[in-house]
């Protein structure tokens, strides 16, 4: 073959080679990477789910979630910003509006149970917190704890009216004392100051119960016309005294008492009903049973 030949066709195979390797490695670059900065965060509470107002908080109801050290707004709770100890319960107690999933949680929109408002924050949609004055044996003896089942009972002097019939009527029913359950199934919303249980138990001065509006009406009437005692329910007993819906019968000092009963009867053996005479000596009086005479 031609030497002239064999030149010219090694230089084009070198020059091929060589724009085959100017190809590769402008096709093969890699891209210049773009440096982010990372932006600093921390880890502060937001709710896990929707949270009615008065509702009280949970473990379930939060968690941490990682948000930008630039983006804190005052009041969140900042993780890196709580002891060892507050770790264990960030927040508690109730909140006073409605938190919507994902929103982050704040002090301000919670009630702390050590608090007053603490004690409308738990109450039930249209219901009220009504306090009564009690005593150790009016109380349960002082074991009566918040969210506790009770019974209101009213003990009190009937006024009979000077009507000869009504006096008539009454002489096998009442002398002058009489008790009645006028409330039942209450909860009760605190115990003196107290919104919580605590283990220590003490004699309380008042009581707070949640009732209805007409209910705290009929409270505030008992508690003018005489002595309210409560009465405690055994837990998860919600059941009516009245099966029916009517008002029990009031016990009264007659219906209690043996020998009333015996002295009374219904009627004696001549059918005609005693009478109670009623003797003033100054500023006291005393009932006397009146019998007719039995026939001779």
């Amino acid at each position: 073959m031609n030497r002239q030949v064999l030149i010219i066709l090694g230089g084009g195979l070198c020059v091929a080679l060589l724009i085959a390797l100017l190809l590769q490695s402008m096709l093969g670059a890699p891209e210049p990477t773009q440096q982010i900065a990372k932006i600093p965060a921390t880890y502060i509470l937001i709710a896990t789910k929707n949270i009615k107002m008065g509702d009280a908080l949970s473990e379930k109801s939060y968690e941490w979630k990682e948000w930008p050290k630039d983006a804190i707004f005052e009041g969140a709770i900042v993780k890196s910003k709580l002891s060892e100890e507050e770790l264990k319960t960030p927040l508690s107690g109730r909140v006073r509006r409605s938190i919507s999933k994902g929103e982050p949680l704040v002090q301000s929109a919670m009630v702390k149970e050590d608090k007053g408002n603490f004690v409308a924050a738990t109450l039930a949609p249209g219901m009220r917190a009504m306090a009564i004055k009690v005593k150790a044996e009016s109380s349960v003896g002082g074991f009566l704890m918040p969210n506790d089942r009770v019974d209101v009972i009213l003990t009190y002097d009937v006024r009979i009216p000077s009507d000869e019939r009504v006096q008539d009527a009454s002489v096998n029913v009442i002398s002058k004392k009489a008790a009645q359950t006028v409330l039942e199934n209450l909860r009760v919303v605190a115990v003196d100051q107290k919104a919580k249980e605590v283990e220590k138990v003490s004699v309380a001065r008042t009581v707070t119960l949640e009732v209805t509006p007409k209910q705290a009406e009929e409270l505030a009437l008992a508690e003018a016309m005489g002595k309210l005692s409560l009465s405690l329910r055994k837990l998860g007993d919600d059941k009516p005294l009245s099966e029916d819906g009517k008002i029990p019968q009031a016990t009264t000092d007659v219906r209690m008492s043996n020998v009333m009963q015996e002295l009374l009867g219904n009627e004696n053996s001549s059918g005609v009903q005693s009478r109670v005479v009623r003797i003033y000596n100054g500023a006291t009086s005393s009932d006397v049973v009146v019998r007719p005479t039995p026939a001779q």
